[in-house]
């Protein structure tokens, strides 16, 4: 009948996905990074099914936490590592499964994370995870949570005086979420005043260092006077123009 022959058909497929996570995981003692890939690939393929959710969630969230297993090791180039952040995020932001488990999934991608070599990688990290909390969530906490984490990692890599170009995408993150929700994070005009004074001192503290390697600041002053532009914009052409107006700079 119609009915055993998909029972007979399910039965298969995921005794294929079983057969497959084996052989990658063999494969990840070699090729970390391909197989990270192909756990990606893997779990993107098992969420288009349409039919018979539920049975195919186990074997997406097996994809994709074997995918993020790799990694938490490190065991592949750490100049990589945020890349893979970008596409555990872009792949979380399609799964059909339950919020409860993506949940958990980018609760883990938050432990890994704190282990990245570069502190500009925290930073960056940390902002494309308080994205995922805004998109599926609207988790206020959480996202507040992220961006305090992204500015604690902006001030260390301040060390390295080009990594200034973090407080303005961290500046851009909260101005995006501002955009969509005011509502969602709890960020007060002064506060943006704040961060727009602290860019304001680190480039002039920037100017004063004797060198003549600060040729990276042009586009920096670029970024930054854009987004300062675009602040006087939506001053008067967004629907919470009364927040923006309260921006002074």
């Amino acid at each position: 009948s119609i009915v055993q022959n998909d029972e007979i058909f399910l039965k298969l497929l995921l005794n294929i996905y079983k057969l497959l996570t084996e052989t990658l995981d063999m494969i990840s003692q070699e090729q970390p990074e391909m197989a990270f890939n192909l756990f990606l690939q893997s779990a993107a393929q098992v969420n288009s099914i349409n039919c018979n959710k539920e049975k195919f969630e186990e074997s997406c969230c097996i994809f994709i936490n074997s995918a993020i297993n790799i990694f938490d090791e490190g065991r592949y180039n750490q100049n990589h590592k945020y890349k893979m952040i970008l596409q555990l995020s872009s792949i979380l932001l399609t799964l059909k499964i339950s919020k409860d488990r993506i949940s958990g999934m980018v609760d883990n991608i938050i432990k890994c994370s704190q282990k990245m070599a570069y502190r500009e990688d925290q930073c960056k990290a940390m902002l494309i995870i308080s994205q995922l909390y805004f998109t599926l969530f609207k988790d206020s906490k959480k996202i507040m949570d992220c961006l305090n984490r992204a500015r604690r990692f902006a001030d260390f890599a301040m060390t390295n005086p080009r990594n200034l170009v973090l407080f303005i995408e961290y500046l851009n993150k909260i101005l995006y979420f501002i955009g969509q929700d005011e509502k969602v994070i709890d960020i007060k005009p002064e506060q943006i005043e704040d961060i727009i004074e602290l860019i304001r001192g680190h480039i002039r503290t920037i100017k004063n260092i004797p060198s003549d390697d600060i040729g990276y600041l042009e586009d920096i002053e670029a970024y930054f006077n854009n987004t300062l532009k675009a602040i006087t914009y939506r001053k008067n052409n967004s629907n919470n123009k009364d927040y923006y107006a309260a921006i002074k700079f």
